[in-house]
């Protein structure tokens, strides 16, 4: 079960569609937020609209995502807020047998199985918020230059010279030579 479950029975949309408001609850933004390893998710909500399409069988799923969400600058860790405004479309059609199919970039998307005459329309909101989020979020000001190492050497690795664990054993063993 997902952290924010919205079933949908296939057969309860009628012809004109039906529109859904989803809110997430603390826990629901709680679970949300310890899933994609963000700091919080503060405000969750979305309108999905469902409605049948051509050809008979098929539901449409659009969604509007609103999101209030913390992660965790990828430099110096410090919280960074982002608003995620964020749109998503579906098709769910009958489960077909399993047929090989080769898409191209120009291609659409193909049905997603509608597997027991259900649809969860929330794990939709979740899976299409993660894809929303910024991979790499930078606090204001923060620069790439500020997680490097400073000094007088900084930035410049040598390919000559050893280091990690076995640096120390390198210099023994040239100590050695030295003596020689």
């Amino acid at each position: 079960m997902s952290e924010f479950s919205h079933i949908v029975e296939a057969e309860s949309i009628p012809g004109n569609g039906r529109i859904f408001k989803l809110s997430g609850n603390p826990a629901e933004c709680e679970a949300l937020a310890k899933r994609y390893d963000i700091l919080t998710v503060k405000d969750l909500s979305a309108t999905v609209r469902v409605h049948p399409v051509q050809p008979a069988g098929v539901l449409r799923v659009d969604g509007q995502i609103h999101a209030e969400v913390e992660q965790a600058c990828s430099i110096s860790l410090e919280p960074v807020p982002e608003t995620v405004e964020e749109t998503f479309s579906v098709e769910f059609g009958p489960v077909e047998e399993e047929v090989d199919i080769e898409l191209t970039l120009e291609d659409d998307d193909p049905v997603e199985p509608l597997e027991d005459g259900k649809i969860d329309i929330g794990e939709l909101v979740a899976q299409y918020l993660a894809l929303a989020l910024d991979p790499y979020p930078r606090a204001p000001g923060v620069e790439i230059e500020d997680a490097l190492p400073k000094g007088k050497s900084a930035g410049i690795i040598s390919l000559n010279q050893p280091s990690g664990p076995f640096a120390g054993l390198a210099a023994l063993k040239n100590k050695g030579l030295e003596n020689t």
